[in-house]
């Protein structure tokens, strides 16, 4: 199985076992639907396959309720947990668009120098955002055609264009 990770479980949230969760998914609101089967993993062993009773979102968090989890006590078993879900199972997206974690750990090139790694991709209503960080940088760049000159999922690359004033 080729895993995606999707969320994380940071903490609990009430007495039923609710779980609070930082959302690393491109498409949250249908990653976490009801019924929808995630897979909770963490460092200590635990594989878990549990299904969604609910979701709600409040303040860029997640609060999610799984069927198998009744009680404070097992949600809390459950912090520091990743969500993942298996990446052959989605949909293909146009040549121009990529998921998140494609775009994870790619080299940033500008003006013919690596100038860095993509940490992390968020999205801040308007677009969506690459942080870049490198030896002596840590910027956030909009993810928009007048700062991308190019990707290249094969090399892992991505070629950034019209940087001045941003660096």
């Amino acid at each position: 199985m080729n895993k995606v990770v999707v969320g994380r479980i940071v903490n609990t949230c009430g007495l039923k076992g609710e779980v609070k969760v930082i959302n690393s998914s491109d498409f949250a609101k249908e990653r976490y639907k009801k019924n929808n089967i995630l897979t909770v993993c963490n460092e200590n062993g635990l594989n878990k396959e549990l299904t969604v009773a609910s979701c709600r979102e409040n303040n860029k968090f997640f609060y999610l309720k799984f069927k198998e989890i009744t009680s404070i006590e097992e949600a809390e078993l459950l912090k520091d947990s990743e969500l993942v879900i298996d990446g052959d199972s989605l949909k293909k997206i146009n040549d121009d668009t990529f998921y998140y974690f494609e775009l994870l750990n790619m080299t940033v090139v500008y003006d013919n120098r690596e100038i860095g790694i993509i940490s992390e991709v968020s999205d801040n209503g308007a677009q969506d955002l690459i942080r870049v960080k490198g030896d002596s940088l840590n910027v956030l760049i909009p993810f928009v055609d007048a700062f991308i000159e190019k990707v290249e999922t094969d090399n892992k690359k991505i070629y950034l264009k019209n940087l001045e004033g941003l660096l």
